[in-house]
């Protein structure tokens, strides 16, 4: 469905040679460089802005999901917690 989708909106070669000449038409040879260059720097911005978003979402997710420890950590801690808690039996 999406492919089906995407077919109507990517323009094939023909329709890419006729959005070039109906921009020729409308805004002559002489204009077109400073459309290129403005048309390249809209791109180089939201680019900039989907990375920053990106960023964001990951920074934020980061923050969301818990460290995960190793099993080994996890034994390891369970122990100590264990230790402890018989230390204070055997000093009575």
């Amino acid at each position: 469905m999406l492919a089906f989708i995407l077919g109507f909106l990517i323009p094939s070669g023909g329709e890419v040679v006729l959005i070039v000449v109906v921009i020729l038409i409308l805004f002559g040879p002489k204009q077109l460089p400073e459309i290129a260059r403005m048309a390249g720097k809209a791109i180089r911005e939201f680019r900039g802005a989907m990375d920053g978003v990106k960023q964001e979402i990951t920074e934020s997710m980061n923050d969301i999901t818990p460290p995960v420890k190793k099993p080994e950590e996890i034994i390891k801690d369970e122990i100590n917690d264990l230790k402890k808690e018989d230390a204070p039996k055997k000093e009575s």
